[in-house]
């Protein structure tokens, strides 16, 4: 991510404990996307190996990673930071 919002220059590299609560988050994001992944794969495409449901699930959290922790990190922003929007 930027080091500082482009439109309002609000510091995005916040203290030690906004990247604690964005790893945190970033957990919570995978279990909820792991959930809603495993279930419906399991129901729709027969999945019912377990070794082959987590294999697919690792897979798909690695290559979203990225992403991932940017929605965590924008979570995070969202829950401790107050905007004043104009």
């Amino acid at each position: 991510m930027e080091k500082t919002c482009p439109k309002c220059g609000f510091n995005l590299e916040n203290e030690t404990g906004f990247h604690f609560l964005s790893m945190y988050m970033s957990y919570i994001v995978c279990m909820a996307f792991s959930f809603t992944f495993l279930i419906p794969s399991s129901i729709i495409l027969g999945l019912d190996w377990i070794p082959t449901l987590l294999f697919t699930n690792a897979l798909i959290l690695i290559i979203l990673w990225p992403l991932i922790f940017r929605w965590a990190r924008m979570i995070s922003l969202w829950l401790t930071v107050k905007f004043k929007f104009e």
